[in-house]
């Protein structure tokens, strides 16, 4: 999709303690300047620097070097260039442990080893059967066991030996040069590798930055500014290796693109005077090419192609894995083969997988029916798709372009409603139009759009729509409970449309059969390279057979992924709900009760659940009047690496966030508002299990706290311009009204040059293949404001 990421995001890579003073001046005097230089024309900035702001070099645990590649991988991915920067000392810097070993390598390399490092391999690293990673001739891998508060002793002893013996024996073992990377290098140069110097990375990317202090000692005193061994000698191992990265560096990326600075041991640290070019030069060579990039890439406007585009990825995100279902498929290619001329509903309880079948049987139709044309919508994929008049306005614009119809957009939406019947029946009278509109349940309240009176019962010939519908449910039932269930008891949108459309038109999607759901795991697994024991998989299985949806299944298995094959089966329930909470319990655990908290209720107060991007999340936890996240990240923090005057930090380590997202991951789905990408609850009952657990109750803190930073960023010079970002712009007036900020609202909304702002920045659709140009909808967006706001205001 065009402009699906208007974020620059660069990983930051450098050794600790010694580049400390120059990494802190970056995120006071440079980052900050880069992102209003961004936000200025619709882009937002990253600093990814994972070890800004915490106490140790391997405090993210034993998943260091994972969560750091991980991280560069998704700055290349998902991030315009340059999305990779360098700095460098006189320190090679720490060379951690491989975090998991193929057996067979493992076996060969323990072989080399004495008897006394021999013992700590064997206490420190434990085989994982459940890894199966192709093409690697033994199953399994040797994984390196986390430690605790309660081993660390015991760990950096360990390490101290096995570290230097791993590497030796790895060099005897005659590993190949790939191979022996993660034994020989520092965790920087790991980085490097990946993020500059590999042969898929594009120079100009990537900036290096190299500092060389005069008159450094060899002794204890510079400790933290060059390697020593453990008798505290001159580490000359680490010098070369280091001399030799920077040499590597200069060749790879280009003199040009490599800075060097001087500074002098005074006294016990090194000057600083270096530091305000370094800024300058960060600062500089940065926006040289993010100015380029964002001159490439355009404006804040979307097309009317960008609309069907996103619907699109999340059509391919929803199908996959689809797997089974074959009864389902065949009703709805039968469907699509008949003169029925009404419309076919599928319908189904939560997570029964409702949008998997149409986005196969999208799939299906393109396929069997060559001559047709397939539009299609995923309503909640984007913003425009929960509003009735925008999704009937992008249909009208896609049908019209398909079929070369000609005719402006209507701006009433009686005359809209009219036009879209219209415009059906001239595509089908033509050529074939299949149409398909999943979770009409996701529509807004607004225009009647519940009522279903814009919904054509009857369709012209040549029109097929197949749309679905989410049943309303106290709770859970088991598949035999569903079988059993009366139709006619059906209340809400569901019940609406079983009276609007004959009996042969609905489709009840029942549960998925446990054979079914067989090779659905097996398909899960065998992508991510994994296998479970046979307790393991009897645990997931037998909870799945007392739920049978694949949504239990899919969240079963994002659970069992996680097990190694000496671990017990444990975080399986038997409801969907269940094991969403379950899911919650651990992140919790893991990562902290009131970090997990404030992030999933972010992203449920969101408006429409469709969630927030990166960056808005990262903005938030500092903006907390009661500082709880920060609290709790030095309580987590080990005693000696918080402040001696018990201050919190500015804001939260980048490191901590991204130890959760990897974890929420699997959980999330991405969308797309006004050119931000935002994370989103992959499914609409992880939003609702989080809407219950962290944010009734809060509704109100939450919102102001969103709608604080809104209104930052809409208007960053505080001066009533309004003239931040159109995101911003988009969504703060939602977060003021739930935020029940009264004053605030009516300023707002009776602030002209916000609604002058708001009406021509928000929802602009460019089209280039229409006459009429440019479509604002920003208007409409308003509407909805006043609408919200004037139903939720007191009455006094």
């Amino acid at each position: 999709m065009a402009q699906a990421n208007r974020v620059f995001r660069v990983f930051i890579s450098s050794t600790f303690a010694d580049l400390k003073a120059e990494r802190d001046a970056l995120q006071e005097r440079v980052f900050p300047r880069l992102r209003d230089h961004c936000a200025a024309s619709g882009y937002s900035f990253q600093a990814i620097d994972l070890r800004w702001g915490i106490g140790d070099e391997a405090s993210a645990g034993q998943r260091t070097m994972r969560i750091c590649l991980d991280e560069i991988a998704r700055c290349q991915e998902v991030t315009p260039r340059p999305n990779f920067l360098v700095l460098l000392g006189d320190r090679y810097g720490w060379r951690p442990l491989p975090e998991e070993v193929p057996r067979a390598e493992f076996e060969a390399v323990r072989a080399e080893l004495d008897p006394e490092a021999a013992v700590l391999a064997d206490t420190w690293y434990r085989l994982d059967t459940n890894a199966a990673p192709a093409g690697q001739e033994l199953a399994g891998v040797y994984r390196l066991q986390p430690r605790t508060d309660e081993t660390e002793a015991a760990w950096n002893e360990a390490q101290a030996v096995l570290a230097p013996a791993l590497r030796t024996a790895a060099g005897a073992a005659q590993l190949g040069p790939d191979a022996l990377v993660k034994y020989t290098t520092s965790a920087t140069e790991q980085e490097i590798l990946a993020g500059a110097l590999d042969d898929e990375v594009e120079a100009k990317s990537v900036f290096a930055f190299l500092r060389t202090i005069s008159g450094l000692p060899e002794s204890a005193a510079a400790k933290r500014f060059r390697d020593l061994t453990l008798e505290g000698a001159v580490d000359t191992e680490a010098v070369d290796l280091l001399a030799d990265l920077k040499g590597r560096l200069r060749s790879g990326i280009g003199e040009s693109n490599v800075k060097r600075y001087s500074a002098a041991w005074d006294g016990d640290a090194p000057s600083t005077g270096h530091i305000d070019q370094l800024c300058n030069d960060v600062f500089g060579s940065l926006t040289s090419v993010i100015d380029a990039e964002i001159e490439r890439l355009g404006g804040s406007e979307t097309t009317s192609a960008d609309e069907a585009a996103a619907h699109e990825l999340f059509r391919i995100e929803r199908g996959s894995s689809f797997t089974g279902r074959d009864e389902y498929r065949a009703a709805i290619a039968r469907y699509l083969d008949s003169g029925d001329a009404s419309p076919l509903l599928v319908w189904g309880y939560g997570g029964s997988g409702k949008s998997a079948l149409l986005a196969q049987a999208i799939e299906d139709a393109r396929g069997a029916h060559a001559d047709a044309v397939v539009i299609h919508r995923f309503i909640g994929a984007t913003p425009a798709s929960a509003d009735l008049r925008l999704l009937l306005q992008s249909l009208f614009m896609d049908i019209g372009t398909a079929y070369g119809l000609e005719g402006e957009t209507p701006s009433d939406f009686n005359e809209l409603v009219h036009a879209f019947r219209e415009r059906l029946a001239a595509a089908g009278s033509t050529r074939p139009l299949l149409l398909f509109i999943d979770s009409l349940d996701q529509l807004s309240t607004g225009y009647g759009a519940h009522g279903f009176s814009w919904l054509p019962t009857s369709l012209p010939e040549g029109v097929r729509l197949v749309t679905s519908i989410r049943a309303e449910e106290a709770d859970e039932r088991s598949p035999r409970e569903q079988a059993a269930g009366d139709r006619a008891a059906m209340s809400g949108p569901l019940g609406t449309l079983q009276h609007m459309l004959p009996e042969t038109a609905l489709l009840e999607l029942g549960p998925m059969s446990v054979a079914e759901g067989e090779k659905l795991l097996d398909r899960w697994l065998a992508l991510a390279e994994r296998t479970l024991t046979g307790p393991q998989r009897d645990a997931v299985m037998s909870a799945f057979g007392k739920c049978q949806r694949p949504l239990h299944l899919r969240l079963a298995f994002a659970t069992a992924r996680r097990w190694s094959s000496y671990d017990e089966p444990e975080g399986i329930r038997d409801r969907v709900r269940d094991m969403v909470a379950a899911l919650y319990e651990r992140l919790e655990r893991e990562h902290g009760a009131t970090l997990v908290g404030r992030t999933l209720a972010y992203l449920a107060a969101s408006r429409n659940a469709m969630g927030l991007a990166e960056d808005e999340i990262l903005s938030l936890f500092p903006a907390e009047q009661d500082t709880g996240v920060l609290g709790e990240f030095n309580e987590r923090t080990r005693p000696e690496h918080r402040p001696a005057d018990g201050s919190l930090p500015s804001r939260l380590p980048v490191v901590v966030w991204s130890r959760l997202f990897f974890d929420l991951q699997p959980y999330l789905g991405t969308r797309s508002s006004e050119g931000a990408s935002l994370l989103a609850f992959y499914h609409r009952e992880l939003a609702e299990v989080a809407t219950k657990r962290y944010l009734e109750g809060n509704r109100a803190a939450r919102h102001a706290t969103l709608a604080s930073m809104f209104r930052t960023m809409a208007d960053p010079a505080g001066d009533g311009s309004w003239s931040g970002r159109a995101r911003a712009l988009s969504e703060l007036p939602y977060h003021l009204t739930g935020a029940r900020e009264w004053q605030a609202v009516y300023e707002a909304l009776t602030d002209f040059t916000f609604l002058e702002e708001k009406a021509a920045r928000v929802g602009v659709i460019e089209r280039p293949e229409s006459a009429g140009g440019t479509l604002y909808t920003g208007v409409y967006a308003l509407l909805e404001d006043y609408e919200t706001a004037l139903a939720a205001f007191p009455a006094e």
